[in-house]
């Protein structure tokens, strides 16, 4: 269960904790007096002339490496909005899209040691600090949105949470990215189309372990360099949502999408768990209040993007192919059950999968 929360202590702590928030991976931030939004309780009371309707001030930097356009960035800027008004200006966000503060895995170990407040991301912590619960990313091992929610919303689930929170890092709200698909300058319809293939992988310990499983020679490349990494052919294909292919114009560079399916990804609003722990109950309750109705927001505006960035994918050039995914998925199983059986410990394949409703 989520731990007990804790009474905001003092004005002083907090902005002390606070001051060191946002800062950008290269450059500290200066620090910020209570006039300028950092925090101030007592403030915040005078100012509103009723300490009963005041909020701290606090003036917080959420990063996210996704586009601006995407969903889970609209939900980002969903929740800065909700915040900043139900707050009257106590509490500001200043949002970072596009990964203008590093990557995402920089994001999270800013996020861990209390160097940004506030990351959307996706299952990237899950490998950093909670490894053993990676299969909830792992290619072909979710079947649908439902099997997702159902795992989360189980003991595994909070099992997850809890371990995340150890380390600092507190999954407020999910937000549904989209599916992952396949873009490559060849057509690929089975696991042998593969072989050989320089293929684009973020540094997920299963989706590395999966396409290397069935042939691919995989690398690791930022998002933000990932056009010119096809352009110039130091790889050939990658994956990722419809969403992610069209934002970066890979169709510029890429001939096929591949309608593969493989992973249905979650996005969450982190906050950094001390600095949540450390506000009072009616701050707290605000900022779940927010971040829920966000991401369920992001959820839609991704689902409602994603045919338009397939169609956007096309008008550019590719083609669309529908692949054997049936080939794919049982390619996949004997990669999870070895990954299950030396990694992901905490449960069994066949557990997740009875969540499945198959």
């Amino acid at each position: 269960m989520r731990k007990e929360t804790l009474v905001l202590t003092t004005a002083v702590f907090m902005a002390g904790l606070l001051a060191g928030c946002g800062k950008s991976p290269s450059t500290p931030a200066p620090a910020r007096t209570e006039a300028q939004g950092t925090l101030g309780t007592e403030a915040s009371a005078q100012d509103s002339g009723a300490e009963e309707a005041a909020y701290p001030r606090m003036d917080l930097d959420l990063a996210c490496v996704y586009a601006a356009s995407s969903g889970p960035a609209l939900g980002a800027q969903r929740f800065k909005e909700l915040v900043e008004e139900r707050t009257g200006g106590s509490i500001t966000i200043n949002l970072f899209t596009d990964g203008s503060l590093g990557t995402e895995k920089d994001n999270f170990t800013q996020l861990a040691a209390d160097e940004i407040p506030l990351v959307v991301g996706g299952i990237q912590p899950i490998d950093m600090y909670a490894t053993e619960y990676q299969f909830l990313s792992a290619p072909y091992m979710i079947t649908s949105w439902n099997h997702l929610d159902a795992v989360l919303e189980s003991d595994i689930g909070q099992g997850l949470y809890d371990k995340l929170e150890e380390n600092n890092i507190r999954a407020m709200a999910m937000c549904r990215r989209g599916i992952r698909q396949t873009c490559a300058t060849k057509e690929i319809r089975t696991p042998a189309d593969l072989q050989g293939v320089k293929f684009r992988v973020s540094e997920i310990t299963s989706w590395v372990a999966f396409w290397k499983g069935v042939g691919a020679q995989t690398t690791s490349v930022a998002l933000t360099e990932l056009y010119s990494a096809l352009q110039t052919h130091v790889v050939d294909a990658c994956e990722g949502p419809y969403e992610q292919m069209a934002t970066n114009k890979l169709y510029e560079v890429q001939d096929y999408v591949i309608n593969t399916a493989h992973i249905y990804e979650p996005t969450w609003l982190y906050m950094s768990d001390r600095v949540y722990q450390d506000l009072d109950d009616r701050t707290r309750a605000l900022l779940d209040e927010c971040a829920k109705e966000a991401m369920d927001y992001g959820t839609g505006q991704a689902a409602q993007l994603s045919e338009g960035w397939l169609q956007e994918m096309e008008a550019g050039g590719c083609t669309v192919i529908d692949p054997d995914v049936e080939a794919f998925r049982e390619a996949a199983v004997p990669v999870l059950k070895e990954l299950f059986d030396s990694m992901w410990t905490v449960t069994t394949y066949d557990e997740v999968m009875s969540y499945s409703g198959e």
